[in-house]
């Protein structure tokens, strides 16, 4: 007998009378990671060459959604909006993902998904990827035992495999514990899986506890070719390649014991792939057509997906389970998308973007719904939904009613689901990894920016996705009446902490629909602000100036938020691995001027680079010393490196960059040790541009200890490449300085270039839009070094080979 959830839901289906008590449906929802819309085969059959026959099955009986989307372009967002039922702009994350070893993001006192069916007599299980953070015991003099060991994307450094008996101790420690705050506090009466695979711990988790303790770092093999992503704590026997098929054996049994117990289970398969580590299993390496390990991946992860579906049927409960098939977000570009278009599948299949962006292949995903007598086989629903729904859908099937403070931004898809072909959404909000507004309303898609997807910065884009799906045609200035509209929409599900009717509620915190570039007038220095003055005609082409920058917190300090001033090349996609160079304003400590190095930001930016200009904190204005600004310093190039993948940069090409006290903190980032606050990550940068830098602090005869923070004093073996430009007759920080400087460069057998300018003063390489009394010949000239510096020192081309 079907478990069909009432009689109106009988008849509304066809599926004859009525059960006089009738049963609720078990409930599996399958979450694939970086799954992609033309991944799929019945989703992309003219630009696809992937075969996913089991999904292709799942859609023939049940209902695919064409115009299904996840609240993000990244992965723990996604998750936590499907579980709640509201959009995690909302919470803290409104930007990036979780980190490693981060919190909790789900408040212990929110209603999720699992929370909802135990409610209504549910066993619930998760099994995989969590991803939405743990409580874990690690204390404040541990955690230099768990993050930055090596490897890459924030690992900082080269990967090692020795371990102290400080580390393993702490490990021992930690992992002999329960973890708090994870799915069996959230709702789940069991969890098995991988926090994250490509993370540490290398090991499974059951409910609060690990499977073992990890002893040994991940060897430095597995942090290469799409595999691990940072250095960590591991099994002595961990295999990258049996996470999914134990993950596939762990569903299954969850199925067997759900079909076998008296109450309805609800299975929540968070799966790990095709994700990286691109891990594969023997059986299916070298089994794709186009000869590409994430091709055999997606058949590997389809072959699971069967193994489910299997399950259920051979447990005799396939007719009785609601089945939700979906992605957590677009297929992430890194992988080898370039190699896999060569070959003729395109992972978006006809939508612009990957994983991480405001564009449709950001967050456009498969979506498939089966439910034996509930929705018809082989339909296809072309409204516009979001993962953020299956919350309020699996109230009304059980006939429950959620609470103000629940599903805020959930709405039912059960109209749809019994054939219904009307609007359940008045709009939907997407959203980028670096955090970029897009609201959907009807055919219309609104881009707040900036980042991807709105390159030119806070102008809003507007398209037709009707008309033009590949979002080519921008319409703002066309139609100023639907931005108006659709802005008035975002604004107002912000004002009401919810986009459904009922009370409204708050925020976690202040939501910013448009982040504007920095407006505040900075003080009088001896570097004249910027003004709206139109440049020279001797001033940089045009060419150098493209979009304002995009502004990212990376530290607060001093009762101050501490931002990085972000300049994307117009084609950045996340995981690119691109060049970044972070460049830090002079005005001796003192002043605040994060302007001074923006034409040079947009110069390095239209070359392809990631361009950052860097707050820190001044006297002038946090009352602090040169010490407390070599910590910033450190921070921002900590931040990037931490932040790699998601800014779209390589984490060992980072160059810091800076004039007079900004060239002193872009030395100290690299060169003086320590300043780092107690922590533990890679602070150095791979390369060092500095203008008229001050490296000899102990000349300045002021009364603070500076020799700790006197690069001069510091100067050792192994530094990075360094190039420094200076004038001749600068008075203010004397050109002996320099010349002293490339001797114990020189001595301690690093690379040290001088661009010496004759007869040039402090402050001769600032730009003409900087400073008006300045020509364009020393900033041009400035430029052409400093691009040629890169370019012999591998940093340019931006993009790694």
């Amino acid at each position: 007998m079907l478990r069909l959830l009432s009689a109106a839901v009988v008849v509304a289906a066809a599926a004859g009378p009525a059960a006089a008590q009738p049963r609720k449906p078990n409930v599996v929802v399958i979450l694939a990671d970086d799954l992609g819309y033309g991944d799929v085969s019945c989703y992309n059959p003219d630009r696809g060459r992937i075969p996913t026959p089991h999904i292709d099955s799942l859609a023939r009986d049940g209902m695919r959604f064409t115009d299904a989307h996840s609240s993000s372009g990244v992965c723990s967002p996604t998750r936590y909006s499907l579980l709640t039922g509201r959009y995690h702009w909302r919470t803290r994350l409104q930007a990036g993902i979780v980190g490693v070893w981060g919190a909790p993001l789900i408040a212990p006192d929110r209603l999720t998904v699992a929370g909802l069916a135990r409610q209504h007599g549910y066993h619930t299980a998760c099994v995989g990827k969590w991803h939405l953070g743990w409580d874990w015991p690690i204390t404040a003099d541990q955690k230099k035992h768990f993050q930055g060991l090596g490897g890459k994307a924030g690992g900082g450094g080269k990967a090692v495999e020795a371990t102290t008996p400080e580390m393993v101790a702490a490990w021992k420690d930690v992992f002999a514990r329960n973890i708090p705050g994870g799915p069996t506090t959230r709702g789940f009466a069991e969890y098995f899986g991988t926090c994250v695979p490509n993370w540490p711990p290398y090991c499974f988790i059951e409910n609060d506890r690990t499977v073992g303790v990890p002893s040994r770092l991940l060897p430095a093999a597995q942090l290469v070719r799409n595999r691990a992503s940072l250095q960590g704590p591991a099994l002595p026997d961990w295999k990258l390649e049996d996470v999914l098929p134990a993950l596939a054996d762990r569903a299954c049994d969850v199925i067997a014991r759900g079909a076998k117990a008296k109450q309805p289970f609800l299975l929540y398969l968070p799966l790990t792939a095709p994700h990286t580590p691109i891990a594969i299993a023997r059986e299916w390496q070298g089994r794709s057509a186009i000869g590409h390990p994430y091709a055999d991946f997606v058949m590997q992860t389809d072959a699971v997906i069967g193994r489910v579906l299997d399950a259920l049927r051979t447990n005799g409960v396939a007719d009785d389970t609601l089945v939700i098939f979906t992605s957590d977000n677009g297929c992430a570009a890194y992988i080898g998308v370039p190699q896999l278009e060569a070959a003729g599948h395109f992972p978006s299949g006809p939508l612009r973007g990957y994983k991480a962006d405001a564009w449709e292949g950001g967050h456009r995903v498969p979506f498939i719904v089966r439910w034996p007598g509930v929705v018809r086989p082989g339909t296809t629903c072309s409204q516009t939904i979001c993962s953020v729904d299956i919350m309020a859908t699996l109230a009304e099937a059980l006939g429950a009613t959620l609470p103000p403070t629940a599903g805020e931004d959930s709405v039912s898809l059960m109209s749809l689901l019994r054939g219904g072909d009307r609007p359940i959404h008045e709009a939907v909000v997407h959203h980028s990894s670096s955090g970029v507004f897009a609201v959907r309303s009807g055919k219309m898609k609104l881009i707040f920016g900036p980042g991807s997807g709105a390159p030119d910065g806070t102008r809003p884009h507007l398209y037709d996705l009707t008309a033009d799906l590949s979002e080519r045609r921008d319409l703002a200035t066309e139609q100023p009446d639907e931005v108006r509209r659709i802005t008035a929409l975002m604004e107002k599900m912000v004002a009401d902490g919810r986009s459904t009717p009922g009370a409204a509620q708050k925020n976690d915190l202040p939501v910013a629909i448009i982040r504007q570039p920095k407006t505040d007038a900075p003080p009088k220095t001896d570097a004249p602000p910027k003004t709206d003055a139109p440049p020279k005609t001797d001033a940089p082409p045009k060419t150098d100036a493209p979009a304002p920058p995009r502004d990212l917190i990376y530290r607060e300090a001093s009762d101050d938020k501490l931002k990085l001033h972000v300049f994307d090349p117009p084609d950045l996609m996340a995981g690119d691995g691109r060049t970044a160079v972070v460049f830090f304003f002079g005005g001796g400590w003192n002043a605040w001027n994060p302007s001074q190095f923006d034409s040079f930001a947009r110069h390095f930016a239209a070359k392809g680079c990631v361009a950052i200009c860097a707050d820190y904190r001044v006297a002038s204005k946090h009352k602090t010393t040169p010490a407390d600004a070599v910590r910033d310093a450190k921070a921002a190039i900590r931040y990037v490196r931490a932040h790699a993948r998601e800014l779209g940069v390589d984490p060992k090409r980072i160059v810091a960059a800076g004039g007079s006290a900004g060239g002193h903190l872009a030395a100290c980032t690299t060169i003086v040790p320590g300043f780092t606050d107690g922590r533990d990550e890679e602070a150095a940068a791979d390369g060092l541009v500095l203008f008229n830098p001050v490296l000899d602090l102990l000349s300045l005869k002021r009364g603070d200890d500076l020799k700790v923070i006197s690069p001069q004093q510091h100067v050792r073996r192994g530094l990075p490449p360094t190039i420094v430009f200076h004038g001749t007759a600068d008075t203010t920080v004397p050109f002996a300085q320099v010349t002293a400087f490339e001797k114990a460069m020189a001595a301690a057998g690093n690379v040290c270039e001088v661009a010496a300018f004759d007869g040039r003063g402090h402050g001769f390489f600032n730009s003409p839009e900087f400073r008006k009394t300045l020509k364009s010949d020393d900033y041009e000239e400035c430029l052409r070094r400093m691009t040629a510096f890169l370019e012999r020192h591998r940093f340019l081309p931006a993009r790694t080979p």
